[in-house]
């Protein structure tokens, strides 16, 4: 969820559509044509030519049993290499969707095609300035690769966009990076404040695997995930398609990829909620001395809303947000109503989709006016 990101740490790693055209103007598609898959292309070819030449003889070849077998070979060989051919090339130029932790090829590639980054080194198809215009307000969301907008391919369809396209008088900024915690948020705030950035309302979109830093389990999890590329072989390892398979058949029988961050449950109690509530308080603090306002968006895993298991930790949030006095929004309300089914980029990526976002922006869109409104200045 793969360098495209800049990934800080360890946990970091992570549809048949015809092809983008930008894609091809780019030339970004000849990076796909590389050895291996110049070999895949060649095998078909000169079995073809061997086919050809076996064919010129083929009449004294079918009068002994060696040369049948020898023609039954090649020709065998010959259908085998064009439909590797044909599978290898559907899932390495067309196929276009990720998976929750970036952990394929298809996946990697995905984001090489969809992510550009900006002046600040996020994600998004304008730059930042670091002063806010005179006479304007600003709205700075933190977060992770919900925010980022891991699985959704036009940028302007994640709910930062949208809501930019709903604020036009509002300069609105999206500081999402796939991989990052409350502390990474911390830690960027603080950087880009300290280089001049000027902060007004904060809007920290809080996922619940936010305090997976804490979690020593967590550290197991992304260790075995990062390792996947190392368990395959040389073919796994460079075809698309054999990739793909690999990854789907782990993903299958894996519960850290088919139950997302279930290792959390009973993470928000105890010394790592302890732990985790001063780096919470670390950031509004930071917030409040540099002149803004923070704001929290909670947004809960999608993937199984209707047997949801972390309630009681959305309940803590919230009880400590507003201990805090901080505004604070909890989505899971609204996004239960819905499908799960309906919201994620597809089975095995529980990012929000499209659909997701947009319910998403809606909902923000009343809790902002609302923030602006107690926070003029």
């Amino acid at each position: 969820m793969i360098d495209q990101f800049s990934f800080t740490s360890l946990h970091q790693l992570i549809a048949f559509k015809s092809l983008d055209l930008k894609y091809f103007c780019r030339g970004e598609v000849m990076q796909d044509f590389d050895l291996f898959f110049l070999l895949v292309l060649g095998a078909p070819i000169g079995l073809l030519l061997a086919l050809l030449q076996l064919r010129k003889h083929r009449k004294s070849l079918l009068n002994s049993r060696f040369g049948v077998a020898v023609w039954n070979l090649v020709l065998l060989m010959f259908l085998l290499s064009s439909i590797f051919l044909f599978a290898e090339s559907y899932y390495r130029f067309f196929v276009d969707t990720t998976d929750s932790f970036a952990l394929n090829k298809v996946t990697r590639r995905w984001a090489k095609r969809h992510y550009r980054k900006n002046n600040v080194g996020v994600r998004d198809n304008i730059d930042y300035s670091y002063l806010v215009e005179p006479g304007k307000r600003r709205l700075t969301i933190i977060g992770d690769s919900f925010t980022a907008g891991h699985g959704v391919k036009n940028v302007d369809e994640r709910f930062g966009n949208l809501l930019r396209e709903q604020f036009p008088s509002i300069e609105v900024h999206v500081l999402g990076t796939n991989g990052f915690e409350t502390i990474d948020e911390l830690e960027r705030l603080t950087k880009i404040v300290n280089e001049g950035y000027q902060l007004d309302l904060v809007l920290l979109v809080y996922c619940l695997n936010d305090i997976s830093y804490l979690v020593e389990q967590s550290q197991q999890v992304y260790k075995q995930m990062s390792e996947f590329d190392e368990s395959l072989g040389y073919l796994a390892r460079n075809s698309y398609f054999l990739n793909t398979f690999a990854f789907r058949m782990m993903a299958r029988s894996n519960p850290n990829v088919t139950d997302y961050y279930h290792f959390l449950k009973g993470s928000y109690s105890g010394k790592t909620w302890k732990t985790h509530q001063n780096v919470l308080k670390n950031l509004n603090s930071l917030v409040d001395r540099n002149d803004g306002s923070l704001a929290v968006a909670t947004v809960p895993f999608l993937h199984n809303l209707k047997q949801y298991e972390f309630s009681d930790a959305h309940k803590t949030l919230n009880a400590f947000w507003d201990s805090e006095g901080v505004g604070n929004l909890d989505l899971l309300p609204v996004l239960q109503l819905k499908e799960s089914a309906s919201l994620v980029v597809n089975e095995y990526d529980a990012h929000p989709n499209e659909n997701a976002h947009q319910l998403i922006a809606k909902s923000l869109k009343p809790f902002i006016v609302e923030q602006l409104e107690l926070t003029a200045k």
